[in-house]
C-alpha cells in the first residue's frame, strides 16, 4: 500500500477509505490487483485489509485487468509506476531462517512458502 500511495500521490489513509473519488478509487483498485496477482493475497485477506466486502476487490481486481487490456492511460501509467517499484524491492534476495522443533512441519511449511510466493528456497 505504501508503494501504491507514493506512486499514485495520495495518501494511504484516503486511498484505504471509502471516497469514490476516481483519484482515490483507481489507486484502491490497482492494490487489490497487485496484492492478488502478484502477492497471491487471498479476495478475504486483501478485504480484510482494505475493509472492504471481498466482491469488491474481486470487482477491483477485474476492473484493473479490463483496463490494462484496453489501454487507459491512467491506468497504465499508475500501474507500470507500481510494477517498477514493486520490481526493486522484489528483485533483492531475502533471506529468512527458519527453526523447527518438529522435523515433519519442515517440509510442508517449505512447500507451502514456496508455492505461495512462487520463490527458491536454498538449505543452509
Amino acid at each position: 500500500m505504501d508503494i501504491v500511495a507514493s506512486c499514485s500521490g495520495q495518501s494511504k489513509e484516503k486511498i484505504m477509505g471509502k471516497d469514490r473519488y476516481r483519484k482515490l478509487v483507481l489507486p484502491r483498485y490497482v492494490f487489490s490487483y497487485f496484492a492478488r496477482i502478484k502477492m497471491k493475497e487471498t479476495f478475504m485477506d486483501i478485504a480484510h485489509y482494505l475493509d472492504a466486502h471481498h466482491s469488491t476487490v474481486i470487482y477491483s481486481v477485474e476492473k484493473i485487468a479490463s483496463y490494462i487490456e484496453i489501454g487507459d492511460e491512467l491506468t497504465i501509467e499508475l500501474y507500470n509506476s507500481v510494477k517498477e517499484a514493486v520490481a526493486k524491492y522484489t528483485n533483492e534476495p531475502i533471506r529468512v531462517m527458519l527453526t523447527f522443533d518438529d522435523e515433519t512441519m519442515v517440509n510442508q511449511v517449505i512447500m507451502d512458502i514456496v508455492n505461495k510466493y512462487e520463490c527458491k528456497v536454498e538449505k543452509l
